[in-house]
């Protein structure tokens, strides 16, 4: 999955500062047991995170670790299909280079790529 939203259209989005948190809080210290950092990984995104989502777009102005972290918000299972279906879909499409064959690829069947079983 992580090859298909790679690169990035940029490096950066408009900075918020609940995913600056986020991003600052990733890059702390982290326990020294693979379940706490796992929990850490699959934690559900905040209200205050998910309510960027509808505005998030790419900009020079946020840092790489940012821009994952509104990816990761975005296709979180929380946010996939909130507040409407494919929602999840359409903000991580935003961030896909044009270059990348799956940024002309839409919404639900960006979806069904993503819900496929490996």
């Amino acid at each position: 999955m992580l090859a298909l939203l790679l690169p990035l259209a940029s490096a950066s989005m408009v900075a918020r500062p609940s995913m600056a948190r986020m991003a600052s809080a990733a890059s702390a210290p982290r326990a020294s047991t693979a379940l706490a950092s796992a929990d850490a990984l699959f934690r559900s995104p905040s209200p205050e995170q998910r309510a960027e989502l509808p505005t998030a777009a790419p900009s020079p102005a946020l840092q790489p670790r940012e821009v994952i972290c509104y990816m990761m918000s975005a296709l979180h299972r929380s946010s996939m299909d909130t507040p409407y279906a494919r929602f999840g879909c359409e903000v991580a499409l935003r961030f896909l280079a044009p270059s990348n064959p799956a940024s002309r690829a839409s919404a639900q069947s960006f979806a069904s790529y993503l819900s496929q079983t490996w």
